[in-house]
C-alpha cells in the first residue's frame, strides 16, 4: 500500500487521486514538478456549472496523525492546517490550475489556449481580439473566427489573458479592444450582419460544460 498521495481539491473537497507513492521522494518530486509544470497554464477554470471553481494541490501521509501545517489566512495570520482523507493527512496544499477550454464555434469543438495562439493568431497578419458578452471574435480583415466561454467574465478574462501573452512575448500584431459599452455591442452587432453573420448565438450570454 503506497505511504504517500497526490491529491486534487475542489473548493475543499477531494476531487481525484492524481498519484500514489511509497517512496517520499519520489512523491515530493512529482508534487513539486507538477507544480511547477501548472504554473504554465495561462487560462484557468473559474467556473463549473455556473458555480465559481477553486482548485489546489495536496500532499498526503498516511497514518501520521501527528502531521500538520500552517496556511496563511486572507488577513495574513498564520493559521494550524489538520485535515484527513481516510487514513492520510494532508502536509502540504498549493493553489493549482485546471486548463480551461475555449469553444470553437466553427470547428464544433473545444480547444486549449496555446491551440488558440498557434492556430488563429499567428504573426503573419494584424489581427482585431474582441467580445461581445462572452463570444471571443478574432477579425483578420473581414474574415471572422468565433469562440464561446462560459459567461461574460471569462470572455473578458481571456482577452487579459491574450493580451498579457502578446506582451510577453513581445507581440505587437493585434489589437486587444475590451469595451463593453451599449455603443461598441452597437457596433459589433452592425459588423457582423453587414458580414451576413446569423446574430441570433450572439445575443446569449452564457453557457455552461459540465464535468469537474
Amino acid at each position: 500500500m503506497e505511504k504517500y498521495q497526490i491529491i486534487i481539491f475542489k473548493n475543499k473537497k477531494k476531487l481525484r487521486v492524481l498519484k500514489s507513492y511509497k517512496s517520499e521522494k519520489r512523491a515530493l518530486d512529482f508534487f513539486h514538478n507538477e507544480i511547477k509544470s501548472n504554473q504554465e497554464i495561462k487560462f484557468d477554470v473559474k467556473f463549473k456549472n455556473a458555480n465559481n471553481s477553486n482548485y489546489e494541490i495536496g500532499f498526503l501521509v498516511k497514518n501520521h496523525i501527528d502531521k500538520f501545517f500552517f496556511k496563511k489566512d486572507e488577513y495574513g495570520r498564520q493559521n494550524k492546517i489538520q485535515i484527513s482523507v481516510g487514513d492520510y493527512i494532508l502536509t502540504k496544499i498549493e493553489n493549482y490550475k485546471k486548463e480551461e477550454l475555449i469553444y470553437d464555434i466553427s470547428n464544433k469543438k473545444r480547444i486549449k489556449f496555446q491551440t488558440l495562439i498557434y492556430q488563429y493568431l499567428k504573426k503573419d497578419n494584424l489581427k482585431l481580439v474582441y467580445q461581445i458578452n462572452n463570444k471571443l471574435i478574432i477579425q483578420i480583415d473581414n474574415s471572422f473566427h468565433f469562440f464561446s466561454l462560459k459567461n461574460e467574465y471569462d470572455s473578458r478574462r481571456l482577452i487579459s489573458c491574450l493580451s498579457d501573452y502578446f506582451k510577453d512575448h513581445k507581440r505587437n500584431d493585434a489589437i486587444f479592444i475590451d469595451d463593453q459599452s451599449k455603443l461598441q455591442k452597437k457596433y459589433i452587432y452592425k459588423l457582423l450582419k453587414e458580414n451576413n453573420v446569423d446574430l441570433r448565438p450572439f445575443y446569449r450570454r452564457f453557457t455552461t460544460y459540465g464535468g469537474n
